[in-house]
């Protein structure tokens, strides 16, 4: 654990953020080539999406872990490691859904679709071609909204649960 100044937790925080659009656009960009017919797809691209999606995955863990540290911050308390208040499963719930939606659309994706684009006149079509296993984001998305649901539930609970003193 490293201890760091409110402001530094923040400015590191939307570095996460960055990282995050970053990881996604990236994996997007790389997740469909377009080839001549014969060519390798993966041989156009430095990294897979599975690649990408495991540092997705820690940036969303980092990105929490830092929103509680500065909402802990704010109110003057020392945070447990990885504890989950409501505020930070609500915030997991955002990063999740967005996560999801991303995955839902990359296991929608037709494996090779002909362009209508030809290679300089020459009337060779170029192919789009999918360079990840369909399924695989299919299911990914599938189990996001399954831990979204849950982490849901698990709010409804800590907010029933959870009694506050207001001022009359």
């Amino acid at each position: 654990m490293k201890t760091m100044s409110l402001k530094e937790v923040r400015i590191a925080k939307q570095r996460l953020w960055d990282e995050l659009e970053s990881l996604q656009e990236k994996r997007k960009r790389i997740a469909t080539v377009k080839v001549l017919p014969g060519e390798n797809a993966r041989d156009f691209i430095d990294v897979t999406a599975d690649a990408l999606t495991r540092e997705i995955d820690i940036c969303i863990e980092n990105l929490v872990a830092a929103g509680n540290a500065v909402r802990c911050g704010e109110m003057g308390v020392k945070g447990e490691p990885g504890g989950e208040d409501v505020a930070s499963c609500r915030e997991r719930v955002a990063l999740l859904r967005k996560e999801a939606e991303l995955c839902k659309e990359m296991g929608a994706q037709t494996p090779k679709a002909r362009e209508a684009e030809s290679l300089g006149g020459s009337g060779t079509q170029l192919v789009s071609v999918v360079t990840y296993d369909i399924k695989t984001y299919d299911v990914r998305a599938e189990r996001l909204r399954g831990e979204i649901d849950s982490l849901s539930m698990r709010i409804a609970q800590m907010e029933l649960g959870t009694m506050v003193e207001m001022q009359s």
